[in-house]
């Protein structure tokens, strides 16, 4: 070692081992990788340009391996490597990073990664977990606004769940299809060709979302379907009705507005549909839309709300809705349900803060 402060010139291995990897976790504060033995051993010698470094070890059941090149072996600022780990049980490693509730089930993870800096480029990244698969190809940029982000992804399986978790989210045990392109653009995210069959339900989104609040921009063709939405109770947080759903529409720019073009939804008998334009702008001020609901049994609308005692009966909403500056304004509002009728027309304001 030329400099013991900053490894310079190093030429060195190193190997670390020991009977029991819990009480290397726990030393740490860390989850449990299970039981068993583990070993280390990590090198690195001068190469043309930095250093050729690998890293081997197995700690408790988990294998781990990564080999490549860096520019320093002390504080690097670029690291170019092919990378490998395996294990019996995927939950306890994405308990490390605090997710829960993920699969108990074997993984792997395969792939070349080259950081430096930002964008993290990512080169045939494969994952496992079970008979689920993940690839992954592209450049991540940095955040907050992930600025360079290229990246196409494809994963397929048995278990949507088990690779959901990883997102924060639930979604039903069922085999699954996801794949698309995601560009960061100035102003937005560029979705291309997203495509997600779960179970018996398919989505499709391609277009562009603009950036919050106003998501300016915006140039959205969205058409999803399946034949019970109560599966996705657990991803909206609320029950939802075991019903048919079908949702299809545009979302188009103009101007500092964007303009709902064939919005329409369908749940079971329910039907409804949007027309006009929302504000781009924060508070969506300057939205001017009409919509209309209607279907033969008001009471399906207990689950979603948390409304109780709701009546079965038909019922049917149209009216228009518009978001100044002073607050909403109300226009032509009828609401009928069984043999009630209600109309409003006026203002609602000002504009919470």
């Amino acid at each position: 070692v030329g400099d013991l402060a900053t490894l310079a010139d190093a030429d060195l291995e190193i190997s670390i081992d020991g009977p029991r990897m819990s009480e290397v976790t726990a030393l740490f504060g860390l989850e449990s990788l299970g039981e068993g033995p583990f070993q280390v051993t990590a090198s690195g010698e001068p190469a043309s340009g930095g250093y050729s470094v690998s890293l081997d070890g197995t700690l408790g059941q988990v294998s781990v391996s990564a080999s490549g090149r860096t520019d320093a072996l002390f504080d690097p600022g670029i690291l170019d490597l092919e990378v490998q780990a395996t294990g019996p049980d995927f939950a306890a490693v994405v308990a490390l990073a605090g997710i829960d509730d993920a699969a108990r089930t074997p993984f792997a993870v395969s792939g070349h990664v080259r950081w430096e800096g930002f964008p993290v480029t990512l080169d045939e990244v494969a994952v496992t977990i079970g008979d689920n698969r993940i690839a992954l190809d592209g450049t991540i940029g940095a955040p907050p606004t992930l600025m360079g982000t290229d990246f196409r992804f494809d994963a397929e399986g048995p278990d949507v769940s088990a690779v959901s978790v990883l997102a924060g989210f639930g979604l039903p045990a069922e085999s699954f299809q996801i794949h698309g392109q995601l560009v960061r653009l100035e102003g937005g995210i560029g979705i291309q060709g997203v495509e997600a069959v779960v179970g018996p339900a398919v989505a499709k989104v391609d277009g562009i979302l603009g950036d919050p609040p106003g998501y300016a921009g915006t140039d959205l063709q969205v058409a999803a379907q399946g034949p019970n939405l109560v599966s996705f109770s657990e991803l909206a947080g609320v029950a939802l009705p075991a019903l048919p759903f079908e949702i299809a529409g545009r979302l188009a720019p103009e101007g500092d507005s964007i303009t709902l073009e064939n919005v329409s939804a369908r749940l079971g008998p329910n039907s409804a549909r949007v027309e006009g334009t929302v504000g781009a702008v924060a508070g969506f001020i300057g939205t001017d839309v009409h919509l209309s609901i209607e279907g033969p049994d008001l009471s399906w609308l207990e689950g979603p709300t948390g409304f109780s005692d709701l009546p079965r009966k038909p019922y049917r909403v149209e009216g228009g809705l518009a978001v100044e500056r002073t607050g909403y304004r109300l226009d032509g509002i009828n609401a009928i349900v069984g043999e009630v009728t209600a109309k409003v027309d006026g203002r609602v304001g000002p504009l919470p803060d």
